[in-house]
């Protein structure tokens, strides 16, 4: 559920002016367009379309990036890796269309799209927990390979022996996110005490256009 809210002049309070929702792509219902097909250590989807609250910032126009938070555990599956999956961290570029409501009820029409869902990774080696005596497999994600090694929400994925800042922890726990100016590089903090700039190349321009790859390196 998304909203949109102005302020009032007289007394400076908020005045609701649209509601939309999100919960369809072109992939389907509750189904992002990260193009994951397979299913988490909890049984839900890989590819699942939820929790965007976790961050939101304008790009250009009216596309927006939301940030989901590190994944699906409100169902209690494994309380030893504090009921995380291996999701792969991710956001989501949203165009959101406002037109004037004609008819009755709030004074605009939201009307949000999900445009692309853009997968996290590091060209760099991850840790990667093994899942041993966690009642879990390993915590590299199945979609890995040499020169892409994604980032997981799975709270096992870290060095015991670094401290929770260390870069090369495949953990991420993302919470806020920011696009530069140009366009092109989207900074996203992590409640672990990191920040990342994803280096997404030409992703965006002046024209009004945020156009994302299907993946983003974070470089560690």
């Amino acid at each position: 559920m998304l909203g949109l809210f102005g302020a009032s002049q007289a007394n400076g309070q908020g005045v609701l002016l649209a509601r939309g929702t999100l919960t369809e792509s072109s992939a389907g219902l509750y189904a992002d367009l990260s193009g994951l097909n397979n299913n988490l250590e909890n049984g839900a989807p890989a590819n699942l379309l939820a929790g965007l609250a976790s961050g939101f910032t304008r790009g250009f126009g009216n596309t927006f990036l939301a940030l989901p938070d590190r994944g699906p555990n409100a169902v209690s599956y494994d309380s030893l890796v504090d009921d995380t999956v291996s999701y792969i961290p991710r956001f989501h570029t949203i165009t959101m269309e406002l037109e004037p409501n004609a008819g009755a009820g709030l004074p605009f029409t939201l009307t949000p799209k999900l445009e692309s869902t853009t997968l996290l990774y590091s060209a760099s080696p991850l840790v990667y927990g093994s899942g041993d005596l966690l009642g879990v497999g390993p915590g590299e994600p199945q979609q890995n390979i040499s020169s892409r090694n994604y980032f997981s929400g799975r709270s096992d994925n870290f060095d015991a022996d670094q401290n929770s800042g260390d870069a090369k922890d495949a953990r991420l726990d993302s919470a806020g996110i920011r696009l530069s100016n140009d366009g092109r590089s989207v900074f996203i903090s992590d409640e672990y005490g990191r920040m990342f700039t994803n280096s997404c190349g030409q992703a965006g321009s002046e024209s009004g256009r945020s156009d994302f790859p299907k993946t983003c390196s974070s470089p560690t």
